[in-house]
């Protein structure tokens, strides 16, 4: 009963208006990469790597990386990928967007962008090779099939892959596993996890819908915490208890499921041999909090360091900043239902008062006060085109206004000298960082680093003198973040034990460098005596402590500490006295003394190195060369790889897929197959579904075409169809098709389009009437949708546009405008918006042709496929046919409850659950009362996830409209794709006035 109702959504998804896995134009032209670029591609035996010029080096780097990862990965599950993968590498965004898909056809795409230390992604030796093996898992798992699916895989394309449908948490879970176990540092045996899972038994809340219940654990969305870490976290611990039951568990496990049908992850187990799941989350649960409590039993040895909590409200708060006269603790903040933000704290002596919002911020952690505390330094992304590019920000607290922006500088994590006139921070150069200073007028930039490989640099501070930078430089062959002085002098190492040494900052007297370390395998708040070297460890804690920062008073330590609510900001008092000394520099020893033991492991971790194998600790005076050189390989190094050729994206244009096609509408139902295909680009595209109608016993269908190859994009319809029309239901038949540049106007912020167009239509409808023309359309859309969710939260969309048609016929000339303007204004309530929509078209020119209509109307209910071009709730669809009319929406919408949650172990979940207000008026012929048709009505939404594979959204809707107008008391029930956005009737492609 499960597998059949599952299989029964995704027909569903099939029978929606726009399939859940078709492209949109809006999608290809949000994402589409830099057309200016040329790309190349250098194939290797498992890899074909796209990369534009000048990224050469980097495709040299990453192709013998690739070829490991896919040898790795195929020895330990034991299955090995048919041909090559596409391997795409941009420099598009500033911060790492990746993603893995093996339809339409196998590929990784991959920004060369090294991640900022907020993002999470820190527990990794070398970043590619963690990257590639993590992204390539997926391939191996997402791409097998075996048995009756392998041949119709074979046949209608790799949409029937059965592991494409196993739970996130199965997909993740086994990529972090294989990360953490193939490369020398991964999430699953870093200290985060473990003090994630060892606080959620500590405080009893591991077996709740929030952590480790199969009903949440698959569950992106679900917004409490953990999240959207829980299928990593919980899948990772599942996964290596699952591997533990025997030595081929995992490629059984897998093969098993690739057998199976889809979402059928208990008959994949028994399949592979294997436990039934729940018992196999009983051990799974019964491991973790075994591993925990070993882990807390010691921990408890020690007294904790005494906390106090400034907030309670737990997620993301991170970057703890204060005032130079420490009248203000500045942090930022990240929830799933609000915007991310930087929120600031008054201190007045011992009191500190409630946060308070100073700006909203998308990414980043990092803040910076000017010498005089009136400005704040930050930095965030902005989308600029066709890239997403993080610049540095200076924010007036005085004017609530920016002061100025870096132009361009693609950077991160900023601080302010202390004389107020220059900066250091950190820049993206090509995917590697480089450590900048400038003035506040973005010049005299100066590189205080040098070029440091693929080793990331995060966090840069300035001594209280000005005089030298403390720095993160991430350690690629141990993980470890190490501390470096970059100073007048040269660059000295502080701290490289090959611990994650976090978040640096000075004390007002520049005595301590303060810094968040997980060197005894949990993270606490250390400091480092500049004249000595001796390092102090100052906290002792159950969980977690974070960016540490000291009050000018020398009174309190401001930090964040983790509780099973997520991260909340503390303070604890500066009590030297207290303090644990773990290391000083050894006194001078006879030249054939022995080396000292590796002593700071007291914790018994899984993954803790033994003492004879364990890092060793980089004296303080070796030079950073030295500490550089640790992050190389050895190896001597390989020839220069061979020039790639240029990229020829038509080779991969050979159809990729054939699914099955049904559209159903009252009083006939047409079948019939869609095919396509898409570059690994997603530089040309193209879409063919044929159908045969059984009613009007004609061929119809669509075939549509883009290519974004130049400077500006073109897409392409040819469409046939027959629908009735008016309160006969007559049938109305076309013939059209359209060919359409995208140009895009303004500054490289624009979010506006020129949109000329060659149109050309036959219709049959009274009298056939063949017509040709063109069309000439200016576009504007900001509207922004939370991906997965129905409706747009803010922004706007407006398009407004005339087409001119010839008529062969009667040799007379016709004109049509067209309207569509919608704009989203949030209201005082949370998630509660007001939608306003005006849509409108009308003939200027040839009225007197009898085909010469636009058509208004309702909808037919799923699974029937008939809506109106310009809708009216509440009347029969396209029950109006007028050559002219304009229907005004008022829509207003509100969260009834996040449920974020599955059925039971179906891999479907129910996620954000709304209700609507929809008022309508119409303007037909006229703007006489008689000629108004009305509409009111009342609506549920429904958001789901299916298979975390594709969202759907459940509508149910009662409508009034005016009954001398041909309207009724009617229902409506809608089950549509969510994904891609809002588009209009025109981007799906329609050129006809009715569909």
């Amino acid at each position: 009963m499960a597998r059949l109702f599952l299989m029964a959504l995704t027909v569903a998804a099939l029978l929606a208006p726009r399939p859940a896995f078709a492209y949109s134009l809006k999608e290809l032209l949000d994402n589409r990469l830099d057309p200016e670029l040329r790309y190349r591609t250098l194939e290797t035996p498992h890899f074909w790597i796209h990369y534009p010029e000048g990224l050469e080096e980097m495709a040299g780097r990453i192709s013998p990386i690739a070829e490991s990862a896919h040898e790795r990965v195929t020895d330990a599950l034991r299955v090995e990928p048919q041909g090559r993968t596409h391997l795409v590498l941009a420099h598009r965004s500033d911060q790492p967007e990746t993603f893995t898909f093996v339809f339409p056809h196998r590929q990784i795409f991959l920004d060369i962008t090294l991640p900022h230390l907020g993002m999470g992604m820190n527990d990794f030796a070398d970043w590619y090779e963690w990257l590639l093996v993590h992204e390539y898992a997926h391939v191996v798992h997402m791409d097998l099939t075996t048995g009756p699916a392998r041949a119709l895989s074979a046949a209608f394309g790799s949409w029937l892959r059965p592991n494409m449908t196993t739970p996130s948490w199965v997909k993740e879970g086994l990529a972090v596993h294989l990360e953490s176990t193939l490369t020398p540092k991964g999430r699953g045996s870093g200290s985060l996890y473990r003090m994630m899972a060892r606080v959620a038994v500590a405080e009893g809340v591991l077996e709740s819908p929030d952590n480790a219940s199969l009903d949440t654990m698959a569950n992106y969305g679900r917004s409490t915490w953990p999240w959207g870490i829980r299928p990593y976290l919980y899948g990772a611990l599942f996964m290596k208890s699952l591997a533990s039951l025997a030595p081929e568990a995992l490629p059984r496990f897998i093969a098993g499921t690739a057998r199976s049908g889809p979402f059928a992850l208990e008959e994949g187990l028994r399949r592979a041999g294997l436990p039934e799941l729940e018992a196999i989350r009983t051990r799974a649960l019964q491991d973790i909090r075994a591993q925990a409590e070993r882990e807390l039993e010691v921990i408890r040895r020690t007294p904790q360091t005494r906390l106090e909590y400034l907030t309670h409200t737990g997620f993301l708060h991170y970057g703890t900043t204060l005032s130079p006269d420490g009248r203000w603790l500045t942090i930022s903040r990240q929830r799933p239902e609000e915007d991310d933000a930087i929120f600031r704290f008054p201190i007045e002596g011992d009191q500190v008062g409630p946060p308070e919002l100073v700006t909203t911020r998308s990414t980043g952690y990092q803040t910076s006060y000017s010498r005089s505390g009136r400005f704040l330094v930050f930095d965030q992304m902005h989308r600029a085109r066709h890239y997403l590019v993080s610049d540095l920000y200076i924010y007036d607290l005085k004017t609530k206004d920016f002061a100025s922006i870096s132009p361009w500088f693609r950077a991160r994590d900023p601080d302010v000298h202390p004389d107020g006139k220059h900066l250091v921070f950190v820049a993206n150069v090509q995917g590697k960082n480089r450590l900048l200073k400038s003035n506040t007028a973005w010049e005299e930039v100066e590189d205080l680093l040098g070029d440091v490989g693929d080793r990331r640099i995060s966090a840069p501070r300035f001594s209280p003198d000005g005089t030298s930078v403390a720095v993160m430089l991430h350690d690629s062959k141990t993980g470890g973040e190490d501390l470096l002085l970059a100073g007048p002098e040269g660059t000295e190492v502080l701290v490289a034990d090959g611990a994650q040494n976090r978040t640096p900052s000075w004390t007002p007297d520049g005595r301590y460098l303060v810094f968040a370390s997980d060197r005894d395998g949990v993270f606490n708040i250390h400091a480092l005596e500049m004249a000595t070297r001796r390092l102090y460890r100052l906290t002792h804690t159950l969980g977690g402590l974070f960016h540490p920062v000291v009050d000018p008073s020398l009174r309190w330590v401001y930090a964040t500490s983790y509780g099973a609510r997520g991260y909340d900001v503390v303070r604890f008092r500066w009590e030297p006295r207290d303090w644990t000394l773990i290391w000083e520099p050894p006194a001078p020893e006879p030249a054939n003394a022995p080396e000292a033991p590796w002593e700071y492991w007291p914790l018994a971790w899984e993954w803790a190195p033994e003492p004879d194998s364990a890092p060793e600790a980089t004296p303080v005076e070796a030079p950073v060369e030295e500490v550089a050189a640790k992050g190389e390989d050895a190896a001597p190094s390989e020839p220069a790889p061979p020039a790639g050729a240029v990229y020829q994206g038509w080779r991969s244009l050979a159809p990729q897929y054939l699914v099955p096609s049904v559209l159903l509408r009252p009083g006939t139902y047409q079948l019939g197959m869609m095919l396509g295909a898409v570059d690994p680009l997603f530089l040309q595209h193209y879409e063919l579904v044929l159908r045969y109608d059984l009613a009007t016993r004609l061929p119809v269908g669509r075939l549509f075409y883009y290519d974004a190859r130049g400077p500006w994009a073109l897409d392409a319809v040819l469409e046939h169809d027959a629908v009735p029309l008016g309160a006969e239901a007559r049938l109305y038949r076309s013939l059209g098709g359209r060919a359409s540049l995208n140009i895009p106007l303004g500054a490289e912020h624009s979010y506006t389009w020129l949109r000329p167009g060659l149109k050309a239509r036959r219709i049959d409808y009274a009298g056939r009437t063949v017509e040709a023309g063109g069309e000439l359309a200016l576009i504007s859309d900001t509207e922004f949708r939370q991906l997965g969710y129905s409706f747009a939260e803010s922004g706007s969309y407006a398009r407004a546009g005339v087409e001119g048609w010839w008529n062969f016929a009667r040799g007379t000339a016709l004109m049509t405008a067209r309207l569509s303007l919608r704009t989203h204004q949030p209201l005082l309530w949370h998630r509660h918006v007001l939608h306003l929509e005006l849509e409108g078209a009308a003939y200027l020119l040839g009225r007197q042709v009898p085909n010469a209509v636009f058509a208004v109307g309702g909808q037919e209910s799923f699974p029937f496929s008939l809506r109106s071009p310009l809708l009216l709730h509440g009347y029969s669809p396209n029950a109006i046919a007028t050559p002219q009319a304009l229907v005004a929406t008022a829509h207003y919408t509100f969260p009834l409850a996040e449920l974020g949650r599955g059925l039971g172990t179906l891999p479907l979940s129910l996620q954000r659950t709304s209700a609507a207000l929809r008022l309508q008026a119409a303007a037909i012929d006229s703007l006489r009362p008689e000629r108004l048709p009305l509409s009111a009505g009342v609506e549920l939404h429904q958001d789901l996830m299916v298979g975390d594979l594709f969202g759907l959204s459940a509508q149910l809707g009662v409508y009034q409209g005016v009954p001398a107008l041909g309207g009724g008391l009617r229902f409506l029930f809608m089950l549509t794709s969510n994904e891609g956005g809002v588009e209009s009737a025109a981007e799906r492609g329609g050129s006809r006035p009715v569909h």
